[in-house]
């Protein structure tokens, strides 16, 4: 008979003492304390048939974490549009308009003498250039109609729309009556009237 080797004997003896680990009916457990907001889950290990002893083992599973954040759509700034062309007084013959910094618009009309025809307040929206002239749309926010107003003509209410523009020519018109009206500072004397 031959001699067996001696590394043989303790590699059958830790074989020996993982089999009887395996068969042993005892369950082991961790004490690991559990964070707040976390599951614990308990999973069983059964053995294969030929060894009856069963395992448990108790696991916690750990809150996700994530460092991606969501990418945040800037909102959008939203300027206001510049009444600049439109902005100033205009001037005629017994006529006057008068444009504010944010499109509000202040018309005086007179009859050429005397009377006073029409008075409105217009609030201009949308200006933009066509060409070499300026149009801004309008909404009428008041109107008063005089003795001097042309009964054929539908005198102005609230709410009514117009279109105003300011030409190359620094002559400024608005649709409901008109006529126009000069920047006079950059038009010749008497071209909106005597």
């Amino acid at each position: 008979m031959q001699p067996r080797p001696a590394f043989l004997i303790p590699v059958v003896a830790l074989l020996a003492a993982a089999v009887a680990g395996c068969s042993s009916a005892a369950t082991s457990s961790s004490a690991v304390p559990t964070p707040a907001g976390t599951k614990t889950v308990t999973v069983t290990v059964t053995s294969s048939p030929a060894v009856p002893a069963a395992t448990t083992q108790t696991a916690t599973a750990r809150p996700l974490t994530s460092t991606a954040t969501r990418a945040s759509t800037p909102t959008p700034t939203t300027s206001a549009p510049s009444f600049a062309a439109f902005t100033g007084d205009w001037t005629g013959h017994t006529k006057f308009i008068s444009v504010s910094t944010t499109g509000r618009l202040e018309e005086h009309v007179g009859d050429g003498c005397c009377h006073p025809v029409v008075d409105m307040v217009i609030q201009l929206s949308n200006p933009h250039r066509v060409g070499g002239t300026w149009v801004a749309d309008g909404r009428v926010f008041s109107a008063k109609t005089h003795d001097g107003w042309d009964p054929a003509q539908p005198a102005p209410k609230p709410g009514d729309r117009t279109v105003v523009k300011v030409g190359a020519d620094h002559i400024l018109r608005e649709s409901i009556t008109g006529y126009a009206f000069c920047d006079p500072d950059k038009t010749e004397p008497g071209t909106c009237g005597a």
